[in-house]
């Protein structure tokens, strides 16, 4: 079952973006997504976009609603969108759902490589990277992998 749908409502409970909103909901949400997605929300320029036009969107970018969304939003951090959704927000850089948030961003955004390098990674590639990004993450904030167990076992069935 994948996760639900959500929101930027910020006093909707059940949405990714809620201010009480649990880490797991958070971390399950994004993984689905960034796992079944299989595939970097990236420009012609190879920059990341939260909303692509043929409806790709990155680690944060699906969890913004398209009625939400507005090209405005590309090329502004993180902490900027939360801003602009919901004002005051819990974007403090010091949380947990902050760092979380941006965490899953940099996954996706594949950070720790040079941005000319990025097209040269094969989806599927990309996905392993994912994965291994993905559960090291879960780890680092204590939370359960068995999202991302479950979509690497669908995505190659056989093990191999």
């Amino acid at each position: 079952m994948s996760p639900r749908a959500v929101s930027l409502a910020p006093d909707e409970p059940g949405t990714v973006f809620y201010r009480e909103a649990p880490p797991q909901m958070i971390f399950d949400f994004v993984a689905h997504h960034l796992l079944s997605q299989r595939e970097q929300s990236l420009n012609n320029a190879d920059e990341c976009e939260y909303h692509r036009k043929d409806g790709i969107k990155c680690a944060i970018g699906c969890a913004i609603p398209d009625a939400r969304y507005s090209r405005a939003l590309e090329g502004i951090s993180l902490s900027a969108v939360l801003d602009k959704m919901h004002g005051h927000m819990e974007s403090t850089k010091g949380s947990q759902r902050y760092i979380l948030l941006l965490s899953l961003q940099r996954i996706h955004d594949l950070d720790f490589i040079r941005s000319t390098m990025r097209r040269r990674f094969l989806n599927e590639e990309l996905v392993k990277v994912w994965v291994r990004k993905l559960r090291a993450l879960a780890e680092l904030f204590d939370l359960s992998a068995s999202v991302v167990d479950s979509m690497e076992h669908r995505a190659n069935p056989t093990g191999s």
